[in-house]
């Protein structure tokens, strides 16, 4: 159900933020980094709790992330010409690099967790 709702606000923040995600990408990478770091920071020294567990939900398992690379998958699978298609193609890579970017701090989260059993 989460993932559901997730899914459902990753749409509407791609058709809502359009115009700011294609005239200022850098902006949007910045901001995906910038939560990611305030995850893995907040994963160890701690943060208020209602704002780790909205990180942890969005962040720690992923959620965000897969969200937006399943928004990119589905513009691609539109039939040419859609609506859906059209209005969102142009920012379709700009999707991909955020959603990347924020799997990066659930991978950085995970793979913390195994350093000590290489040493």
């Amino acid at each position: 159900m989460t993932l559901i709702l997730v899914l459902a606000g990753a749409v509407a923040f791609a058709f809502a933020c359009k115009r700011p995600i294609k005239s200022c990408p850098l902006a949007f990478y910045a901001l995906a980094a910038t939560l990611d770091v305030l995850f893995v920071v907040g994963s160890f020294a701690g943060l208020p709790p209602m704002l780790y567990d909205a990180l942890f939900l969005l962040l720690h398992k992923c959620t965000l992330a897969t969200a937006l690379f399943a928004v990119v998958m589905y513009i691609g699978v539109f039939a040419q010409g859609s609506k859906a298609k059209t209005y969102l193609l142009p920012i379709r890579a700009e999707l991909s690099i955020v959603a990347w970017i924020l799997s990066l701090g659930h991978m950085a989260v995970y793979l913390m967790s195994y350093v000590p059993q290489l040493s």
